[in-house]
């Protein structure tokens, strides 16, 4: 209980509330992924939150943007948050889950009578299931692997190779794989869950002031690291796309 209210103050008064991202970007980005595991500290102390990396994250980073002094104590306004997420994303796989077992299952015979019931249907879809739950986890070692790698890289260059390497990642594996990853773009994955797009390597460069070239080089040096490695590659390759 100690260690729990030793985080909420912590937190509450972090001093990530009075930097200004604009003029002190990189210093920014440090106390941020310090803020990050904060957060997760204190969200092991009160529950499970295991399956929820991508939602705790996107959210710590939403309400870092959002959040006014005026709105009360910071993890009062993000537990709110939090918890609107994670319910959106409990929503989305239950209609995953549900299309996956039951979608375009009823088939008809001649005469246009339906001939294969629910629990056939059902019983038909185990080997599939289980083809799709080892397709899963694949995407999740490889997002593993990623994100170790992501993790060593100079500060100053994860901001750009965020947003590229987001970009990328989505053309690999699904989004609901990212939940452990810890180099995902909000904004990036947000345009590719509202509007079903990407944001090109032009647009992300002229964001950061570069050419798409530099951007390029960026996302590909990384990419050659990745493939360098026997596990990624082992990885990559069973994957089903």
């Amino acid at each position: 209980m100690r260690l729990r209210e030793e985080l909420e103050n912590f937190i509450n008064a972090s001093d990530i509330f009075s930097i200004d991202r604009e003029k002190d970007g990189e210093f920014y980005i440090s106390e941020e992924r310090k803020f990050i595991e904060y957060i997760w500290l204190y969200l092991k102390s009160i529950g499970d939150y295991t399956s929820y990396g991508v939602e705790i994250i996107d959210t710590v980073k939403l309400c870092l943007k959002s959040f006014r002094p005026e709105f009360g104590k910071f993890l009062n306004y993000y537990n709110k948050s939090l918890k609107r997420n994670i319910e959106d994303t409990k929503n989305r796989e239950r209609k995953i889950q549900f299309n996956t077992v039951y979608g375009d299952e009823i088939i008809k015979n001649k005469e246009g009578v339906d001939n294969i019931t629910i629990f056939s249907t059902i019983a038909s879809k185990d080997k599939n299931i289980q083809e799709i739950t080892e397709q899963q986890e694949t995407e999740r070692d490889i997002v593993r692997v990623i994100s170790r790698f992501y993790h060593i890289q100079r500060p100053d260059t994860l901001p750009l190779l965020s947003k590229m390497l987001t970009a990328w990642v989505l053309t690999i594996v699904s989004p609901e794989a990212l939940s452990e990853a810890i180099f995902i773009n909000t904004e990036v994955l947000e345009l590719y869950y509202n509007k079903h797009k990407s944001l090109t390597s032009r647009e992300i460069a002229g964001v950061h002031g570069v050419n798409e070239s530099q951007a390029s080089r960026t996302i590909n040096r990384f990419i050659e690291r990745l493939k360098s490695n026997s596990v990624f590659l082992e990885l990559l390759e069973n994957i089903k796309r």
